[in-house]
């Protein structure tokens, strides 16, 4: 994939996700702009610009949320441990779930992480290679994270990982300039699986506003092991660098969509690159009838946005939470969504280094969709993402509670 492609990172195109200019000069110069126009971080990633040290991050007390009102508080059962249907980071301890799943685990565990930073995590998994019997861990990471940007180290934890011969490690590289592996996935004998905008990393705990799901059901554990097992076919020994895969095909579909929505029918996840998340996050825009709300890290598909507008004059209430520091962005849909009049809100993070994290859609308050993928078309062509998508009352009513939450703390002017 070159560079002319790769320019479509953050663009805002008044066309469908799918389209891409033919102006291949344009591209390029246009993503030289975006690059130097954007400085510090891009979900994780340094930007052109930024600060050269990182930031420090204070500690912050956890605290358990409430169930959402009318929602019993059940959770999973897997191996003896219960683990939450949904958590979301500042009401509890988000890492302490994923090391109780950890710990859980009896025979086998297959990661997928962009970041990976947690050192109570990375305790749990050295306890579960060092059992009798041990635990077979695979993991996929982020090549940039294993072979950052100059100037950048490599954090002490993925180095240790990276190095440990009893874990099976695998890199893969985004597409294009700005693809990037960007997925946080965990697949605990084949039997559990966790998914959501939060990275194993110090920020998604400690600064950021972030969620994180579980789920053992049977289809969905099968289509999130189905496109694990693509991803790893697609990359390589940690070794040395390499330049992005070429795709053997697009990832693998859930064969049976059975999450019903209105008279429409999703599947429960959608993958990326080009798995045609954009489309279905369309469908359901365009099925929505009373209120979609949706709170997102990097929202700069301009077909999201108009769709959301023309639902909007369908008489459909829709509210947009962003954060802070990427609606700054000149690629950024806030301008038009101001400019529409839309009801916008706002939001920084935990603390003053961390982010507004989650990307997610409630749809009349029946469907949501979730997962590590931006409205972005780098999230639909250039990175490896998942789109999850929900309909169980109970995960719904969790989500329902976090937005409403986050929308109070949101600046509406």
């Amino acid at each position: 994939m070159n560079i002319v492609l790769a320019a479509a990172f953050l663009a805002i195109q008044p066309v469908l996700v799918r389209t891409a200019s033919a102006d291949q000069e344009g591209w390029a110069t246009l993503a030289a702009a975006q690059a130097s126009a954007l400085p510090g971080f891009f979900d994780g990633v340094r930007l052109p610009g930024g600060p050269s040290s990182p930031v420090a991050l204070p500690g912050l007390p956890v605290f358990r949320a409430a169930p959402p009102e009318g929602i019993p508080a059940a959770g999973i059962p897997f191996n003896g441990a219960t683990l939450p249907r949904a958590v979301f980071s500042g009401q509890e301890s988000v890492s302490g779930h994923l090391v109780r799943a950890v710990d859980a685990t009896q025979g086998g565990l297959k990661l997928m992480l962009y970041d990976f930073s947690l050192q109570d995590v990375w305790d749990a998994l050295e306890r579960a290679v060092s059992r009798s019997p041990a635990v077979e861990v695979m993991v996929i990471l982020d090549q940039g994270h294993v072979f950052p940007r100059a100037g950048r180290k490599p954090n002490a934890i993925i180095v240790k990982l990276v190095a440990d011969p009893r874990i099976k490690t695998r890199i893969v590289a985004g597409l294009g300039d700005y693809g990037l592996m960007h997925n946080k996935i965990a697949i605990f004998d084949g039997k559990l699986v966790k998914t959501g905008s939060f990275n194993w990393s110090k920020a998604a705990q400690m600064s950021n506003h972030e969620n994180a799901v579980f789920s053992d059901e049977t289809a969905r554990v099968a289509a999130f092991s189905a496109y694990w097992d693509w991803v790893w076919a697609h990359a390589y020994p940690p070794d040395a660098p390499r330049p992005p895969p070429e795709l053997a095909g697009n990832p693998p579909e859930d064969p049976s969509p059975g999450v019903s929505f209105h008279s429409a029918r999703f599947p429960v996840a959608v993958f990326s690159p080009k798995g045609g998340a954009a489309e279905r996050i369309l469908s359901a825009i365009g099925c929505s009838r009373s209120t979609i709300d949706v709170a997102m890290f990097s929202f700069t598909s301009r077909a999201l946005a108009e769709a959301l507008w023309e639902r909007v004059q369908a008489g459909v209430r829709v509210r947009v939470l962003l954060d802070r520091k990427q609606s700054r962005s000149p690629y950024s849909v806030l301008p038009y969504l101001r400019e529409k009049g839309m009801e916008v809100a706002i939001i920084d993070g935990r603390t003053k280094a961390g982010v507004l994290h989650d990307k997610y859609g409630i749809f009349d308050g029946l469907l949501v969709g979730t997962g590590s993928y931006n409205w972005t078309t780098n999230g639909e062509f250039y990175s490896f993402e998942n789109a999850a998508f929900l309909a169980d009352p109970a995960d719904v009513s969790s989500f329902k509670a976090d937005f409403e939450r986050l929308w109070g703390l949101g600046r509406k002017d």
